[in-house]
């Protein structure tokens, strides 16, 4: 899956986190195949994931197509991106709209760590 960044010269610190991350999970994308517009706000920051079958645009702002919104700290989301679903449990963390949308994308950051591991493989070990 090719991952874009739209407006690369003005996007915040949150759409270039999720640009990193994604970008190393692009092989869990291909095969976990998010779908539709997911929106992400951190403190004044906020972005729209928008997966299409072949690509995922990554755009500053939200749109008001989102099918959900995750709501939180930018430590909170990073956490959450790492494989944790503790800050949506401690409500550091906040989902509105429809949250069997975000389904997709938290198998993706479960699935596969950035360096390619498996944290579920690695805690049977």
């Amino acid at each position: 899956m090719d991952v874009r960044l739209e407006g690369a010269d003005e996007m915040n610190l949150l759409g270039l986190f999720m640009r990193s991350a994604l970008d190393a999970r692009r092989e869990t994308l291909d095969r976990v195949q998010p779908s539709g517009a997911i929106a992400m706000t951190a403190g004044a920051m906020s972005v729209t994931l928008d997966f299409a079958p072949d690509r995922l645009t990554i755009r500053k702002g939200v749109d008001d197509d989102a099918r959900a919104h995750v709501t939180g700290s930018l430590e909170a989301l990073i956490e959450v991106a790492r494989g944790s679903n503790a800050p949506l449990l401690r409500r550091q963390a906040k989902v509105s709209g429809n949250p069997l949308a975000l389904l997709p994308l938290s198998k993706v950051f479960k699935q596969t760590a950035p360096d390619g591991r498996s944290p579920a493989r690695e805690a049977a070990a």
